[in-house]
C-alpha cells in the first residue's frame, strides 16, 4: 500500500468529526486537491467512476462522501497484493 491511502485515511476521519457545513466544504475541497483531483501531489489510484462520484457531490459534500473510496484503500491496506 501507498503511504497516501493512510494519510488520505487519517485525513477523512478528521473530517467526519466537523458539523459546520462551511468548515467541513472547506475540509472537503483540502482532501479533494490533495487526494481526489487528478494530479495532485498525493492522487490516490482509484477509479474514474468513485472520481466522478466526489466532483458530482462537491457542492454539498456529506459526511460520507468518501465511504466508497475508504472501502477500497481498507481492502488495500488490510489485504495488501
Amino acid at each position: 500500500f501507498s503511504v497516501e491511502n493512510l494519510i488520505f485515511y487519517e485525513e477523512v476521519q478528521l473530517y467526519k468529526k466537523i458539523f459546520d457545513n462551511e468548515e467541513r466544504k472547506i475540509r472537503f475541497l483540502q482532501i479533494f486537491n490533495s487526494f481526489i483531483k487528478i494530479g495532485s501531489e498525493n492522487e490516490l489510484n482509484i477509479s474514474d467512476q468513485l472520481r466522478s462520484e466526489i466532483i458530482q457531490s462537491f457542492q454539498n459534500p456529506t459526511f460520507v462522501i468518501f465511504d466508497n473510496i475508504l472501502k477500497d484503500i481498507l481492502s488495500i491496506i488490510i489485504y495488501p497484493t
